[in-house]
């Protein structure tokens, strides 16, 4: 089948020695032994140790974690010792609680943090009970113990609206209202552009009474128009604060 001095390039491809396997250069050397088999077929007939049959109280066997800086450093290399760092400075006796000064004045200092504490408290103490003895004595007495009173009577929310009304008109709080000056408007020119409305709408309403409606088809300025053009100039005004 096969040439083994290479003379030549072997027999014809559809020959009989072609096909004959005693020509082969191997064909006399056993590769298999019976001992391989005998040791195979030890190894799968011996049993597993189970997890019971371990010592437990054996120490685990040592491990090594091995790490790498990066991926392109080997895992092990030579590493430098860092030098050691200065010591920290030593602290004073004071902070340590041993100096002169810490023992002269522990005492003092916490005598005055606590005196301080204690005066705030008898001071808050007092301040409270002087509001209350003041409100009780004083300030809810006569009319303005009978308004509150009748204020938390009500039994309904229209009560309590009216009898708030009369204790703020009563306690002057209704004042306000009739100041129209304020820092933050110019209260001239609201009073002006409220004034322009009421009678734009005094007007609208006459003429939608008198039935005049038909002078929009005809081209006319009605009340109705001015007082809408009136109200977008108005908040064009808030929107943009170009006016006032």
């Amino acid at each position: 089948m096969a040439d083994v001095d290479k003379r030549t390039d072997g027999p014809e491809p559809y020959s009989s020695a072609g096909f004959d396997f005693t020509l082969l250069p191997d064909y006399d050397n056993d590769f298999v032994q019976e001992e391989h088999f005998v040791e195979f077929e030890k190894a799968l007939a011996a049993p597993e140790n189970s997890p019971s049959t371990e010592d437990l109280t054996a120490p685990p066997p040592e491990r090594t974690f091995i790490s790498a800086l990066n991926d392109w450093r080997p895992v092990h290399q030579r590493v430098k010792r860092r030098k050691k760092s200065k010591a920290p400075p030593r602290r004073g006796k004071d902070e340590t609680r041993e100096g002169f000064v810490y023992v002269l004045l522990k005492w003092p200092l916490l005598l005055v943090v606590l005196g301080w504490l204690l005066f705030l408290s008898i001071a808050y103490v007092f301040t409270r009970l002087y509001i209350y003895l003041y409100e009780h004595w004083i300030t809810w007495r006569g009319t303005r113990q009978r308004l509150r009173q009748r204020l938390n009577d009500a039994r309904s929310y229209e009560e309590w609206i009216e009898g708030a009304k009369e204790l703020d008109a009563y306690l002057g709080n209704e004042s306000w209202k009739e100041k129209a000056d304020y820092a933050y408007y110019d209260s001239k020119t609201i009073a002006r552009v409220h004034q322009q409305m009421v009678k734009l709408r005094e007007k609208a309403e006459a003429e939608e009474r008198a039935g005049s409606g038909s002078n929009a088809s005809k081209g006319q300025h009605t009340a109705v128009e001015d007082l809408r053009a009136l109200l977008e100039g108005r908040i064009l005004c808030h929107i943009t604060t170009d006016c006032l």
